[in-house]
């Protein structure tokens, strides 16, 4: 059975690196489009647009360069907006439709740069699409870590993530928010978590509230990401510490857990270097 695999990324450090390493060896084709969403990047302070994007919007760190020089004829990068020859794209749904008409597998896994799954738990994944194979769309429950390698978040907050659909000739991607095709049908729930890192660097939490505005109250990082240690928790998640509109109820739990293989040790040195709490 083949799996394509798909990836959107911008400034995929230090996690693109381990991405690859993870879902190489059981793909069959890697799809990966890099570059500036405009529609969410333009909404952000110019001071922070200059920090997440190149002039020619693309991304600011070895991006790039890793995925180019990882060894694999599986890989295909497209860093470049066909209609403007640059790292620039209307919309995340421009950039997922990237793959209508090339994807050759008998699934899509898509996959951003900082989710990851134990070797093992793929190979059980491919095994259970292939005992269902009436499922259109399979979805993860998610362990969201928050500020660190050991505390996730749980309550309101969003817990399934759909990531693999089910391709046939006709298949195309219709959108990005969720990700969803012309051929959907109920998700099923996969046999295994996946492991979410996004809200774990400061990097990435910092620019979340101006790229999901208004789903993120005023101050959101300050006040509930950046106040945020074992010590201060209980305090601090009294009002919930999702975004305002949604996902109020939200919470943190201590929950020390056998990371896959090849983030572990990008969380080590992350823990090392004081940008994360163990």
């Amino acid at each position: 059975m083949r799996v394509d695999f798909m990836l959107i990324v911008l400034n995929g450090e230090p996690w693109i690196n381990a991405w690859l390493k993870t879902y190489e060896p059981h793909a069959n084709k890697i799809f990966i489009i890099e570059g500036t969403d405009k529609e969410r990047f333009d909404a952000m302070p110019k001071w922070l647009r200059n920090e997440c994007h190149t002039k020619d919007g693309h991304s600011v760190d070895n991006t790039r360069d890793i995925v180019r020089s990882f060894k694999s004829d599986k890989i295909v990068f497209i860093d470049e907006n066909p209609k403007t020859g640059n790292g620039f794209w209307a919309s995340k749904n421009q950039m997922i439709k990237q793959v209508n008409g090339r994807v050759e597998g008998q699934y899509l896994w898509e996959a951003d740069c900082d989710e990851f799954c134990h070797h093992k738990h793929i190979k059980n994944i491919k095994q259970a699409l292939k005992s269902r194979p009436n499922v259109l769309v399979w979805q993860f429950n998610v362990l969201n870590f928050w500020r660190s390698a050991s505390y996730v978040v749980q309550g309101g907050w969003v817990s399934k993530y759909r990531r693999i659909f089910k391709w046939n000739q006709n298949t195309k991607f219709k959108g990005h928010r969720p990700p969803h095709t012309n051929t959907d049908g109920p998700p099923a729930t996969l046999p295994h978590d996946l492991y979410h890192y996004s809200y774990v660097l400061e990097k990435d939490a910092k620019y979340k509230p101006f790229y999901h505005t208004p789903l993120y109250g005023k101050n959101w990082f300050e006040k509930k990401w950046l106040a945020w240690n074992p010590t201060t928790r209980k305090a601090i998640e009294k009002g919930g510490i999702g975004p305002v509109r949604n996902f109020t109820r939200s919470w943190t739990k201590y929950m020390p857990v056998d990371h896959p293989e090849h983030v572990k040790p990008v969380l080590d040195e992350l823990i090392k270097s004081g940008k994360i709490l163990k």
